[in-house]
């Protein structure tokens, strides 16, 4: 049987599913292809005397929270990214931008470090 579809309403079907496709196609191609704006970055490590930790944040630097919690026995040396070493007591926090974290136990007993990123949609 023989397509009785005259000519125009067919080309008009055409362009309604070709704009259709292309309209589909665009409003998803942001939610598939593009990044989150903004992905927290968090973590824990617990150290034993005299161990040193290495954390890469990926995929971007970020500022960066790192802090020594209070149960802690001693002091821990962190290195936020290529910033200068910071010494931190049992419940102190350091902040700095950086794309990794350097983690050190300065004492014989275990340690507990917290880090996390802040300042939102902030990254370089």
């Amino acid at each position: 049987m023989a397509d009785r579809t005259p000519a125009r309403q067919a080309g008009a079907l055409r362009l309604a599913a070709g704009s259709l496709a292309f309209a589909a196609a665009t409003l998803l191609a942001p939610a598939v292809f593009a990044p989150p704006a903004f992905a927290t970055v968090a973590g824990a490590a617990r150290l034993a005397a005299n161990e040193t930790r290495q954390v890469s944040i990926s995929p971007r630097y970020r500022w960066l929270r790192v802090c020594n919690d209070s149960t802690s026995v001693g002091t821990v040396t962190v290195n936020i990214g290529n910033q200068a070493s910071r010494l931190l007591l049992p419940g102190w926090c350091a902040q700095n931008p950086g794309g990794s974290l350097a983690i050190k136990n300065d004492k014989t007993g275990p340690a507990f470090v917290t880090y996390r990123s802040i300042l939102q949609n902030t990254s370089y």
